[in-house]
């Protein structure tokens, strides 16, 4: 009797101290880059002959084999949730030339090594492809150390590895990344022949279908979970990230949302509680003519915590109308004073308005330098009149007017706001900066942990 280790029909690692009857799958136990090169002579020995897996296993202990895929090594039977070799959904489709079917084509399972250990495991998409070299977008996860409240470090001596479907594994190098977005380009000495051009293209319809594609690493098998685009209260660090009904793993972070066309519209990250997030293809694709421009990406740094105008509960938004002096109403006639006719008035008013509610600025900013305050109305930058919604343009404007920044160290930013119960507008000048690492998002991502198989012995071992 010996402690075995294999994964279950749902793709959990799961964990016995006795003869396993549970298939394994090719070199789980085996997280050597070398021996994730897939050779088509081990490939076939490996799948249909478990019992030679468990044998080459004795060579290597069970022990050895977790920490070397990132694990800690268990006490008990138990099983891994959250783990990197957990699968998400799957569809049919009808015909090879559907779009999302081609699309999946371009998508690819990336893993990282520090030292033979694994650092991570994520989707990506071929953006690019030519001269014998493709572009890979995918999760700066992929490169990068996470803290415990999310926040993302770039790593150093980061090996990775790409898994395309057919053919060994390969060996890329990083082009650029944002952390403050939590994307990363790779490239990889591979031409591929299916792309997934990145054009910024976005959702007509919130009815519209949209799939979540991923690709397993261990079976190289596609995962498509499919769904719509979600209205809901953001409760991620990132305000600019928006949220599909798609439901994915860990595996699937980085990954491609695509819509019915087979256009790429986000990249997925993962919330094992909630709705899918996914950064919107518009701000990736500034982000990747920045790296190409500048070598980084540039944002700007005002020193405000902000809430966008268009996430806001109605009650929070009712609030602001008042408060904040944007309402008002034309004099009724005698005859127009019913309750209906207010009702209406009031409804054309209320959809004219948007803007940033400032929650808190911290001292010596570049905003409180300027004069802004807790609790003032932002209703223009640069000028212009702040949009939020969609949620991506307000981001995409700072993206866009941030392209100055290389050179100086301070851009001039005009800014109209209002002060609760104040008749009258304010134009302030901000100077801002370059924001630093410090003021990053964070990204937080779950740990995997071991659960116990029998339930009334249910607890839980984090991985640290």
């Amino acid at each position: 009797m010996r402690e075995s280790l294999g994964i279950n029909d749902e793709g959990k690692l799961v964990f016995r101290k006795r003869k396993s009857h549970v298939t394994f799958e090719p070199f789980l136990d085996h997280p050597d880059p070398d021996l994730l090169s897939y050779d088509d002579e081990i490939q076939h020995k490996y799948l249909n002959n478990p019992e030679e897996v468990e044998a080459d296993t004795e060579c290597r202990p069970e022990k050895d084999s977790l920490y070397r895929l990132g694990y800690k090594y268990p006490i008990r039977h138990a099983y891994l949730v959250h783990s990197f070799e957990e699968k998400f959904a799957g569809i049919q489709f009808g015909s090879y030339k559907d779009p999302v079917f081609q699309a999946t084509h371009s998508v690819v399972s990336l893993t990282s090594f520090i030292d033979n250990t694994r650092l991570f495991t994520c989707s990506g998409s071929v953006i690019e492809s030519s001269n014998g070299q493709s572009t890979i977008l995918t999760s700066a996860c992929l490169i990068a150390i996470s803290s415990d409240d999310g926040a993302l470090t770039a790593a150093e001596n980061v090996k990775i590895l790409v898994h395309f479907n057919d053919g060994p594994a390969k060996t890329a190098s990083l082009l650029g990344c944002c952390l403050h977005y939590n994307i990363a380009f790779v490239r990889v000495d591979k031409e591929h022949r299916r792309v997934l051009p990145l054009e910024g293209k976005g959702i007509e319809s919130a009815s519209e279908a949209v799939f979540a594609l991923g690709r397993n690493y261990v079976s190289r098998n596609y995962m498509v979970a499919t769904g719509k685009i979600t209205l809901k209260t953001n409760k991620f660090s990132c305000l600019e990230l928006m949220f599909s009904s798609c439901k994915v793993t860990k595996c699937g972070i980085g990954g491609p949302l695509v819509n019915s066309r087979g256009d790429l519209v986000g990249v997925n990250f993962h919330d094992d509680k909630d709705d899918t997030p996914y950064l919107p293809s518009s701000l990736v694709l500034r982000c990747w003519v920045h790296l190409n421009t500048y070598g980084s990406v540039h944002h700007l740094h005002f020193g405000w915590k902000i809430r966008l105008f268009r996430q806001m509960e109605f009650e929070l938004r009712e609030k602001i109308y008042w408060h904040y002096k944007l309402i008002k109403l034309p004099p009724l006639k005698q005859e127009q004073k019913s309750e209906s006719s207010l009702s209406e008035e009031t409804n054309k008013l209320h959809i004219i308005n948007d803007g940033l509610l400032v929650e808190e600025v911290a001292r010596n900013s570049p905003a409180y330098k300027a004069g802004v305050r807790d609790g003032d109305f932002i209703l223009k930058l640069f000028g212009e009149p702040v949009v939020t919604l969609p949620v991506p343009e307000y981001a995409a404007t700072l993206l866009d007017k941030s392209k100055f920044m290389p050179g100086k160290e301070k851009v001039k930013v005009q800014v109209e706001l209002v002060r609760q119960n104040d008749q009258r507008n304010r134009y302030l000048t901000i100077d801002a900066t370059k924001l630093s690492s410090s003021n990053f998002y964070r990204w937080p991502v779950p740990r995997a942990e071991w659960k116990l198989l029998k339930p009334e012995l249910d607890s839980v071992w984090t991985l640290l």
